[in-house]
């Protein structure tokens, strides 16, 4: 069978305009696919940024929050005279006025220079010394009882914070009397105030 002949004068302008037609379907496609795969790298670009902004806004209210709480308790141990340098003169004038009150006779003071501490402790203390000022405190009381009695009202009222290293006792007189008025045993008690400082502040030097 003879195959029929074609007639191309015919079929190629219409060829050639379906390519022109397809060709320019295409072209705007192209375009938008390629600013649409741009905005979605923009937005994931900016999903991560703004992700990580977020996390560095809740990291910045955190650490204020911190902040505002560590400065809150610095002001409350500064002014309980816990953190900064010891203010000797002050604790003397607190435990004298304290023995006044109780009418403790025979008071007598002793306060030594001020020592750096290493404690046996396993917690970074990140700059931070520790100091002891020791002072030693002895009294003459009616009854034994009266030492515990002082360093209780130390504990309450003084501004600081200390520790009772020793306390030891002895008679005063032979025979114990029932009256307030006299002593019948002498106190002698060691004591250890202590301090925080930072190390830029300290340097070592006994104040």
């Amino acid at each position: 069978m003879k195959k029929p002949n074609i007639d191309w004068r015919y079929l190629r302008p219409s060829l050639l305009w379906s390519a022109v037609f397809i060709t320019v379907s295409v072209v705007p496609f192209a375009i938008s696919w390629h600013n649409y795969q741009g905005w979605v790298h923009t937005h994931q670009k900016n999903a991560l940024s703004l992700q990580k902004n977020q996390h560095q806004l809740r990291e910045m209210n955190r650490s204020k929050k911190i902040f505002i709480d560590y400065k809150r308790r610095f002001k409350i141990y500064h002014g309980k005279g816990i953190i900064g340098k010891t203010d000797r003169l002050a604790l003397m004038e607190t435990v004298k006025n304290t023995a006044k009150t109780m009418q403790l006779p025979g008071l007598r003071l002793e306060i030594l220079p001020q020592q750096a501490q290493n404690p046996d402790i396993d917690v970074a203390l990140n700059g931070i010394n520790i100091y002891t000022t020791p002072m030693n405190v002895e009294i003459k009381t009616w009854h034994e009882g009266d030492a515990f009695d002082l360093l209780d009202r130390l504990n309450t009222n003084a501004k600081g914070l200390f520790s009772t290293k020793q306390c030891t006792w002895a008679r005063t007189r032979r025979k114990v009397v029932i009256d307030r008025r006299k002593t019948n045993f002498r106190a002698r008690c060691q004591l250890h105030w202590y301090t925080l400082s930072s190390a830029d502040l300290h340097t070592g030097a006994v104040r």
